[in-house]
This record gives C-alpha cells, structure tokens and sequence, in this order.
C-alpha cells in the first residue's frame, strides 16, 4: 500500500495524464502535429515517473527541456501541458502495486498506439485509442475491486467489439492478468 505522500504523488502523475489525452484530443482537432509530438512525448515522460523508471527530478528536467517557455510555440488550440504540484513534491520514485503497474502497462501500450497512429497519419484511431483508454489514469491508483471489473467487464468488452483484433490483441494478456 502507497503511504499517503506517494498516493498524493501518483494521483497528480494520474491527473496529469488525463491533461495529456485532453491536449491530445485538442490537438487534433486543430491538427497541431508538433505539438501532438511533444504531448505523446511528454505522455511517456509521465509513464515512466509511474513505471519508476524516472524520479521526479528526471520528468522535470525533461518536461522543461520538451518545454522551456510557452513564448516559443504557436499554442493555436491554447492546450498547454501542465505541471501543477508535481514541482512541490519531495519525493523522488513512486512505488505502485502489481495491479496499478497493469495499468501503467495498459498506458504504455495506448501510448505506443498513439505514436504509430501518428506515424501513419491515422488521427481517427488516436481519438478511439483515447476513448478506451481515458479511464485507465483512474484506475492506476483506485484501488476498487468494483471499478476494475466494471473497467474489465463493460468498457474492454466495448474496445474488443468496436476495434480491430490487431488493435486489441497487446490488451489482452494484461485484461486477463487483472482478470486474476
């Protein structure tokens, strides 16, 4: 179990996450291509603080570096990233159950999606990638049994009837890892 400070810390990661898919959407909307860029990449920024393959300190200098002043971008859509207390945070690593770090890895494999997607200029697919995943922040430090089986039961049923089986297929070891 996180003690509280970590929890806090992990649920601002959360949040921003949510932020990333909102400036994402955004994005394409007004086919912001360099920036949708630079949200994907801050996207995995975020995932690796979750993954604790970075601290905290590490995700700040790379978020300054990806972003060093909003006065040097064209913010056509006004989607900024945010930061918001992450820079208040003392500790350095988060240290998550085997179950949050299934969603983590869930993230992981949309943000994958997301960068092939772009690649190919596929923009529908990122939107539908973002539909079916936007709850997952939510659920990396919920810690409900109900939530995880309503995400298992509704929401990945409507992801396996609404999208390819090359789409779905790297979910579903991880689906049936939380199955258990």
């Amino acid at each position: 179990m996180l003690d509280i400070r970590k929890s806090v810390l992990a649920e601002t990661i959360c949040e921003q996450i949510r932020f990333c898919f909102m400036n994402l959407m955004g994005l394409i909307s007004c086919k912001g291509y360099y920036l949708l860029k630079l949200e994907v990449k801050h996207f995995d920024l975020l995932l690796d603080v979750l993954s604790m393959k970075n601290s905290i300190e590490a995700y700040l200098d790379s978020y300054y570096s990806l972003f060093p002043s909003t006065e040097e971008y064209d913010f056509t859509c006004n989607y900024l990233p945010q930061i918001s207390t992450l820079e208040k945070r003392e500790e350095s690593y988060i240290h998550l159950s085997d179950k949050a770090l299934c969603f983590v890895e869930i993230l992981k494999i949309c943000s994958d999606n997301i960068k092939k997607y772009m690649e190919h200029g596929n923009y529908e697919s990122i939107k539908d990638e973002i539909y079916y995943n936007h709850n997952v922040p939510s659920l990396v430090t919920a810690n409900k049994d109900d939530l995880v089986k309503y995400y298992l039961d509704i929401e990945c049923n409507d992801f396996k009837k609404n999208c390819s089986k090359e789409i779905v297929q790297p979910y579903e070891a991880i689906w049936i890892k939380l199955n258990d």
